[in-house]
């Protein structure tokens, strides 16, 4: 079954099955990476180096967790006392462009779960047949799944938008309306079942540099994909030099 234990408002386990899922995400991980590069680049470092890069406490329990997901991410080695990158983190910290993307998405890889679900949905998620698929890979009833769909989803997407490019970024949030699980119930607010479906859309996600018309999103899984992939897009952007603070014409 799929666990969680909460600790001090730290959740410092998720395992479906026999497989571990990382509890901090992918681009959290990665800035560290990048961090422990720079300062200590082939060096190993000791336990309180390694916190000091990630700006955590040693005795937390974030830190513990942090040191496990980038291991289950094949970021990180332990040898003895001593922490190192591995080839895998040292070819995304000294590359760019699409060699540093090549090093992202094998890195997501080596989680089996998200391996699993990508060699099956890639980029374009279906939830419809989202945790039916993870049961089939874990061995874990779908209806135990159910109740961690939407947490699962959420972070399957935010490590997946660490290395798709632009395009497919729109061409995800463009095949997002076809998932039809979930609707906005018009009479109280709340999501329901597909028989309680309405006409009332979740939102609308527009993007004039591609087309006039925004897509409409019905939804409501979906819309939260579409507003996490626009972050994430956003955030490249920034990367690559936009100033979204710049109002001049």
């Amino acid at each position: 079954m799929l666990n969680t234990f909460i600790h001090n408002y730290v959740v410092i386990r998720m395992k479906i099955g026999n497989y571990m899922v990382p509890i901090y995400r992918l681009r959290i991980l990665l800035r560290y990476i990048v961090v422990f590069f720079k300062e200590h680049h082939d060096e190993g470092i000791t336990r309180q180096q390694l916190a000091k890069v990630m700006n955590v406490k040693e005795s937390s329990g974030g830190f513990i967790q942090k040191i496990s997901d980038l291991k289950n991410y094949g970021l990180l080695e332990q040898k003895d006392d001593a922490f190192y990158l591995s080839d895998l983190a040292k070819r995304f910290a000294n590359k760019e462009g699409d060699e540093r993307n090549k090093a992202i998405e094998e890195a997501f890889k080596h989680v089996d779960v998200w391996k699993n679900l990508w060699e099956k949905f890639g980029y374009k998620v279906l939830i419809d047949d989202f945790s039916n698929e993870i049961s089939l890979f874990t061995s874990i009833p779908a209806d135990q799944i159910k109740d961690n769909e939407g947490k699962l989803l959420n972070m399957y997407v935010e490590d997946v938008s660490c290395f798709i490019p632009y395009d497919a970024i729109v061409e995800t949030i463009r095949s997002l309306p076809r998932n039809q699980r979930y609707y906005r119930d018009s009479s109280d607010g709340e999501r329901g079942p597909i028989e309680q479906q309405s006409i009332e859309s979740i939102g609308y996600i527009g993007y004039p540099e591609y087309s006039d018309a925004p897509i409409q999103i019905k939804d409501a899984f979906s819309y939260k994909i579409a507003e996490q992939l626009l972050r994430a897009m956003k955030q490249k952007l920034i990367q690559n030099g936009v100033n979204f603070d710049d109002t001049s014409s």
